[in-house]
């Protein structure tokens, strides 16, 4: 089975979080089922979140990136740079064995959807010779997004000139928020 044959489905019905791993026949490859313990929507997204990894986990599916992008966040504080976020995303990715994506990287966000700063999800060590590592400024609104492989960090295009998948057919992941940088630190506009 390929990995852009896989479904992940959530169901929020009545009191419950439903989430599931589905291929294209329709068999389950891994669920998991939350409580709700309130309606409010961060409880809501928390619970989602909590049913999907886990059956992401059933399945195989790697869910790291989830964590290396939440310290990723963490490194968005005023004086830090756009290097900081990549680097603490890889520092906590890689020791997985996983493979993070170099060809698409995170973004400014601005008057246009893609803006510069570029934020790879990796440290400078990896980067083109040059790249602009601007310090962190309060005001500036990133767009992190980890992509991260159960194989290499390679990936293709196919013919379709839109779907991109892993160079080796191994599953693949990505995960995004937009956060800005404020004086007290960052601040995600992306939850709910």
């Amino acid at each position: 089975m390929k990995r852009d044959e896989l479904y992940v489905g959530v169901d929020l019905g009545g009191t419950n979080v439903r989430a599931a791993v589905i291929d294209p026949a329709g068999h389950v490859l891994g669920q998991e089922k939350h409580r709700l313990l309130s309606r409010e929507p961060p409880q809501v997204a928390e619970a989602v979140v909590r049913a999907a990894k886990t059956a992401c986990g059933a399945a195989g599916l790697p869910f790291a990136e989830m964590k290396g992008m939440g310290i990723g966040i963490a490194a968005m504080i005023e004086g830090n740079r756009i290097s900081d976020i990549g680097a603490a995303v890889e520092g906590h990715v890689a020791p997985f064995g996983y493979g993070i994506v170099r060809d698409y990287v995170g973004h400014g966000i601005g008057k246009k959807l893609h803006e510069d700063p570029q934020v790879p999800n990796y440290g400078p060590a990896l980067w083109t010779r040059g790249q602009p590592n601007p310090r962190l400024r309060p005001g500036m609104v990133l767009a992190i997004e980890p992509m991260i492989n159960l194989g290499t960090h390679e990936v293709e295009v196919l013919p379709d000139g839109w779907t991109v998948v892993t160079r080796d057919g191994k599953i693949s992941s990505h995960w995004e928020h937009t956060i800005a940088v404020t004086e007290t630190g960052p601040k995600v506009l992306t939850r709910p």
